[in-house]
């Protein structure tokens, strides 16, 4: 599997309208991609207003196929506005077989 992690700071009180707009207008253009596992949103538990968007792939190729579609652009230009800085993208492979999820 293969994973992307964006984490980026949040505008201070906007944390459950980006919540639901990223469950209602975002997961469902991930999910829909090919090779899409899952996603995920995450609140940080040590920093306050700081938010984790996870993506999981089946495959590397998957992702980057994902990210060059444009659609990856188009999820965060729909949550974009409740950016307070730019995301830190961060690219993961899982490793030591199927132990996890």
């Amino acid at each position: 599997m293969f994973l992307r992690i964006a984490t980026f700071p949040i505008v201070a009180g906007t944390l459950d309208r980006l919540t639901d707009r990223y469950w209602s207008l975002c997961a469902p253009i991930v999910r829909a991609s090919e090779g899409n596992v899952g996603c995920l949103l995450l609140e940080s538990a040590d920093e306050a207003n700081t938010v984790s968007a996870c993506t999981i792939w089946e495959t590397e190729a998957h992702a980057v196929a994902y990210e060059s579609s444009g659609r990856a652009v188009e999820v965060a230009g729909r949550v974009g506005q409740f950016f307070a800085g730019p995301p830190v993208v961060m690219s993961h492979r899982t490793i030591g077989g199927p132990r996890g999820i």
